[in-house]
C-alpha cells in the first residue's frame, strides 16, 4: 500500500499543492474506512461452495446473487485458497454451462443506512483476475442512478477495477455489484473489495490509488487473545453480523465495539 504520490523535499523541488492534496484526500478516505463488509471474501458461514445457486441466493457472508438473461448460464461459486489477491481466500466464479449473449450474474452487497451517503462521492473497487476479455466489470448504484466501470481486459492478471458515483440527495440504497456476462465458460476470481467516501475534489489518480485495507495489509491486530478479522465502519443501530473478532466503530465515533466470541458486542473504548 502506498500514497498516490511520493513528494520530494530536495533543493530545487517546488512544493506541489495538487499532489499534496491528492495524498491528503487519499488518506482521509482510507481513515474513514470501507463501508462494506467481508470485502476480502474471508467469511463463508453458510457454505464454502455453491453449485449453480438460484437467483436471490446468499453466497459468501454479506454477498448475494442475482442473475438472468434469455438463457441463464450455470455458474458455480467457491471459496478459493490458492488464487487470491489478499488474505486467505478469494471468490471464484465459474460459468460451467454458457448462457445466452445477454445472460449475466451480479454478486452484490447493500451498505446499510443509505441516507448517510446522501450527496457524497463514493468509490467502489475490486481486484479481478480473468482470462476472457470484456466479461467482468463492477458497478455501484444509489437506486436513482447507476455508475459502471470498465471491463477486465482478460489478460489473466489481477487488475484493480474502480468506479465512482455522486450519490443522490435522497438515495434509495447503496449497492455495490460485481457484474459478469456469462456467455462463456471458465473461472473469474474477485477479491479485495472496498467502498470509500471521498472528497469530490479528489483526483482520478488518487481515486485509482485507493486500496482494500485488510488484516494482511495492516498486520495482525489483536485484542486479548482474539485476532480481528475485519474492521467495519457502520452506524451502531445497524451493527454488522456477529463474528469472532469483528470490530466496528459507531456512527458518532464514540464507542468502539468488538465481538470477541461471535455471540455479543462488547464496548472496547
Amino acid at each position: 500500500m502506498s500514497l498516490p504520490y511520493i513528494l520530494a523535499n530536495n533543493p530545487g523541488n517546488k512544493p506541489d499543492a495538487e499532489k499534496f492534496m491528492a495524498n491528503y484526500y487519499w488518506l482521509l478516505a482510507m481513515l474513514k474506512g470501507s463501508f462494506i463488509s467481508n470485502g476480502g471474501f474471508e467469511g463463508w458461514a453458510a457454505a464454502t461452495s455453491f453449485v449453480n445457486p438460484a437467483d436471490g441466493a446468499a453466497l459468501a457472508d454479506s454477498w448475494k446473487l442475482t442473475k438472468g438473461g434469455t438463457s441463464p448460464a450455470s455458474v458455480n461459486f467457491a471459496r478459493e485458497a490458492t488464487i487470491k489477491d489478499s488474505g486467505s481466500y478469494s471468490n471464484k466464479m465459474s460459468p460451467t454451462v454458457a448462457g445466452s449473449s445477454n445472460s449475466y450474474i451480479r454478486v452484490y452487497q447493500d451498505a446499510p443506512v443509505p441516507a448517510r451517503f446522501s450527496s457524497k462521492t463514493m468509490v467502489f473497487g475490486v481486484m479481478v483476475k480473468a482470462s476472457v476479455a470484456n466479461k467482468c466489470r463492477i458497478s455501484v448504484t444509489d437506486g436513482v442512478t447507476e455508475s459502471t466501470g470498465s471491463y477486465h481486459s482478460g489478460d489473466g492478471t489481477w487488475q484493480k477495477l474502480t468506479v465512482a458515483i455522486t450519490v443522490s440527495s435522497a438515495p434509495v440504497l447503496m449497492r455495490v455489484s460485481i457484474d459478469m456476462t456469462t456467455d462463456f465458460t471458465g473461472d473469474v476470481y474477485v477479491d479485495s473489495c472496498f467502498l470509500y467516501a471521498i472528497e469530490a475534489a479528489m483526483t482520478l489518480t488518487a481515486q485509482q490509488a485507493l486500496e482494500y485495507f485488510g488484516p494482511d495489509q495492516a498486520g495482525t491486530i489483536t485484542t486479548g487473545t482474539v485476532t480481528l478479522s475485519e474492521i467495519i465502519f457502520v452506524p451502531q443501530a445497524t451493527a454488522p453480523a456477529l463474528g469472532v473478532g469483528v470490530m466496528y466503530l459507531d456512527s458518532t465515533f464514540n464507542q468502539l465495539m468488538i465481538s470477541k466470541d461471535g455471540l455479543s458486542w462488547t464496548v472496547v473504548a
